[in-house]
């Protein structure tokens, strides 16, 4: 499972080959997402959904990182190439995002 930190990924934001999931459940997602995320909780997530993405590239992420790494490991199948956010959203928010 690969990594990113918010420092890495923030360029990416707007890239339309980057697509940013945010796996957290609908009212965290509704509190604070990163700007553009697809919202894709952890319960429903697979590599099918993933791959319908226009993206080539996913960053999950979640509030800490241990449910992105869930999320990484349930569509590993994916064709797309995988990161998981270093942090989660409170590594992003604590980096000024």
């Amino acid at each position: 499972m690969k990594s990113i930190t918010p420092d890495e990924c923030k360029p990416s934001l707007g890239n339309p080959d980057i697509a940013f999931v945010d796996v957290r459940e609908s009212g965290e997602f509704l509190a604070s997402a990163i700007p553009g995320a697809i919202h894709m909780p952890l319960s429903t997530i697979d590599s099918q959904g993933v791959d319908a993405l226009d993206a080539s590239t996913v960053v999950v992420y979640c509030l800490s990182g241990m449910r992105a790494a869930q999320a990484a490991q349930a569509i590993q199948a994916s064709t797309k190439s995988v990161y998981v956010l270093s942090g989660g959203i409170r590594a992003w928010q604590a980096q000024g995002g």
